[in-house]
């Protein structure tokens, strides 16, 4: 078989399997990623009705512009739109490598579709798979000899996820190695034209530094340095870890000391940066670090580049003969791992009391009036703006307690215990106040607690009288009139 056909034949079933993910992204009710593909929604959704959201640095100002248009179709077009992107990213990480000497890459495009931490995240509203494009494009428009280009797109890397400065740094150290100093400004102009948009409405260039939503002490304590390393066999598969492995000893294969070098800077170096930062941010416990294995889903381009040139050093012993392996190999390991990720993805039990409560809310009568809440994935049901004070506010202090304020008789509460647990009132604070009247509550069924470990969250519906009543809440409780069983 001749590497022609192999390359028509691997784009071919590329585009079947990236047509079965796109099948399946908006039927999946499920995201990867938890909690935050709500509240990159809601700043994403409303930004263009509120555009100082653009510029709220835990979205991400590149991240929210680019969704701000898919948002209006809610989280499933979300997905739809991040599985477009991971399309693009397989094709650009397939034709980085056929820059780099390498062949049959349209399997490598293949490839990448059977590496969970990128398909996974496709199938979210999150930002990891944006900023891998963003990488894995800088660093072919770097090999394409595209040096200004480069620079530029990598200049915006900061402003698509946090780590983007490491990403920066690497490209800089390289453009001052090879003396090329031309490329070396135009790095700063991300940060330049942002300064600039930001300034006004913050009144600091440096707004972006100021405003980094991270704390240096994490709220969410601190884990093992090795958790992203250990998560690597799992996160790659078993596939792109052999090559991944031996990659590191062929990428070296170049033919002179500059591509070496460019090799090891743009692609060995920032994998393995990134990966340490993480680590060693988790082993703190500092800038907001949780541990999440998720985000080495940025990098992942530029592993499974590192993986392709181990599997073609073995090529090149009987290209003839083990070409067609490989292909057959590549396609075996996307149906072993899509066989263990069953789509669609189901819908979580916290994501599935949401919408009990969300939608209740939505539509009943309450719903005309205002809205405290503090849970994204409630907000998102509720199809409510929840950046216009007088329809919703996204706390409820103590110190408002029980007076919300003038003419806020009537308001209403969805008090839910994942969130309100451990912050501001408590349930037991509504339910002893004669001010709230409880009106509905929404809790899991055994069965779908013992599906999530006893992990849910429940929901309870306050309305705010307009003077104190005579009602037991506690009475109320035990009304299965009142009850939403949610299973």
């Amino acid at each position: 078989m001749g590497e022609k056909l192999i390359g028509r034949t691997g784009y071919a079933i590329f585009a079947l399997l990236l047509s079965w993910l796109f099948y399946w992204a908006p039927q999946s009710f499920g995201v990867f990623g938890g909690n935050d593909n709500f509240a990159h929604w809601i700043l994403a959704r409303y930004a263009w009705q509120h555009p100082e959201l653009f510029l709220r640095m835990w979205g991400r100002p590149v991240y929210t512009f680019l969704f701000s248009f898919s948002a209006y179709g809610g989280i499933p077009t979300m997905k739809v739109f991040n599985t477009l992107l991971l399309g693009v990213t397989a094709l650009v990480a397939a034709d980085t490598a056929k820059r780099l000497g390498m062949k049959f890459t349209p399997w490598l495009a293949v490839l990448t579709l059977s590496v969970p931490r990128l398909f996974e995240m496709s199938v979210s509203a999150m930002t990891e798979i944006t900023m891998a494009l963003v990488v894995v494009g800088a660093v072919n428009l770097y090999f394409r000899k595209q040096f200004l280009w480069a620079a530029l797109l990598i200049s915006f890397s900061p402003f698509t996820r946090p780590e983007g400065w490491l990403f920066i740094a690497a490209m800089g150290g390289l453009f001052a190695l090879l003396r090329n100093w031309r490329s070396i400004p135009w790095l700063a102009f991300g940060p330049v034209v942002m300064a600039l948009i930001g300034w006004p409405v913050y009144g600091s260039p440096l707004w972006f530094l100021e405003n980094n939503p991270y704390p240096m002490e994490s709220p969410y304590g601190s884990g093992s340095p090795w958790t992203f390393v250990n998560s690597l066999p799992r996160g790659m598969n078993t596939t792109v870890l052999i090559g991944f492995v031996t990659g590191h000893i062929t990428l070296w294969f170049a033919a002179d000391h500059r591509a070496r070098l460019e090799r090891f800077a743009l692609i060995v170096a920032p994998f393995w940066l990134y990966l340490i930062a993480h680590s060693y941010m988790w082993s703190k416990g500092i800038l907001g670090s949780m541990g999440l294995v998720r985000v080495l889903a940025s990098v992942m381009p530029l592993a499974l580049i590192i993986s392709w040139s181990g599997w073609n050093a073995v090529l090149r012993l009987r290209p003839k003969a083990l070409a067609p392996l490989l292909s057959l190999l590549c396609l075996f390991t996307v149906f072993q791992i899509w066989r263990n990720h069953p789509f669609p993805k189901p819908e979580g039990g916290i994501v599935r009391i949401s919408r009990s409560a969300g939608l209740w809310y939505r539509d009943s009568g309450y719903a005309k009036h205002k809205l405290y809440c503090q849970n994204n994935n409630i907000l998102y049901f509720t199809e409510k703006d929840p950046f216009t004070y007088n329809n919703v506010t996204r706390y409820l202090p103590a110190n408002m307690f029980p007076d919300l304020g003038e003419n806020e008789n009537g308001a209403f509460v969805l008090w839910d215990s994942r969130r309100f647990m451990t912050e501001r009132i408590s349930l037991d604070q509504l339910l002893d106040s004669p001010h709230f009247r409880l009106v509905q509550r929404f809790e899991p069924t055994e069965s779908l607690q013992a599906r999530n470990n006893g992990t849910l969250m429940r929901v309870y519906a306050f309305e705010k009288l307009d003077l104190p009543g005579n009602h037991d809440n506690r009475e109320l409780m035990a009304d299965p009139r009142i009850l939403t069983s949610v299973n």
